[in-house]
């Protein structure tokens, strides 16, 4: 079977950003083009290629996100890849990261790497743009092509569900854009990595994760 592994992001425009709305919903959509390192618990991955035989469903794999031109994404999708999940924001210092993120899923989307890049302008309101102007600016500033997702809270009452499962398996609030979670093909969280941290930083873990068979 083909190995897969999916990277989210989650980014607000030139700063370190947020995600995209989780709802439970039949609809589905593939991909949107308009996106202290700690070893940790769990936490999730074309359709490629399925989780593994008697491994339990991670529970992310039961949300469903909107996508940045608004469409139901099942992340039930990303079974058996390899995620990258990243918040972002385009006016932060941390914005160049975007153009790392994307290096990162050219070399490695073949191998079952995904990268999710989930908008948030609860940081210093880096991402005050609308879904059209983030998509906008990702493409023409650093071209960016793997999924992004409409723009969301983090952290809070409001947080999208994915961030709630995230940060209760780290036991902290995101600390600003770009914090990193790298999850496997089984849907655990391997690994989280600070906003300032570079996310070539995580190039053995994702080529370890991405060699891992099915």
């Amino acid at each position: 079977m083909r190995k897969s592994i999916v990277l989210v992001a989650v980014v607000a425009l030139s700063s370190p950003c947020a995600l995209a709305e989780v709802k439970k919903s039949p609809k589905s959509s593939p991909h949107v083009n308009s996106t202290s390192t700690q070893p940790v618990k769990k936490a999730t991955g074309k359709v490629s290629s399925p989780a593994r035989k008697g491994v339990a469903m991670s529970p992310l794999y039961d949300m469903t996100v909107k996508s940045l031109d608004n469409k139901d994404v099942k992340l039930d999708t990303y079974k058996g890849d390899v995620l990258l999940i990243v918040n972002t924001a385009s006016k932060c210092g941390l914005t160049p990261q975007f153009a790392e993120l994307q290096k990162l899923h050219e070399k490695y989307s073949g191998k079952g790497l995904r990268v999710l890049g989930f908008p948030c302008n609860q940081f210093a309101n880096q991402e005050p743009g609308t879904e059209a102007e983030i998509g906008e600016f990702c493409q023409k500033n650093y071209g960016v092509t793997f999924q992004m997702f409409e723009k969301i809270d983090v952290n809070g009452g409001a947080a999208h569900p994915i961030y709630k499962l995230l940060t209760e398996e780290t036991k902290a609030p995101i600390e600003w854009n770009f914090a990193k979670f790298l999850i496997d093909r089984d849907g655990k969280l391997v690994k989280r990595v600070p906003a300032k941290t570079s996310p070539t930083e995580l190039v053995a873990d994702i080529e370890r994760l991405t060699n891992s068979s099915n």
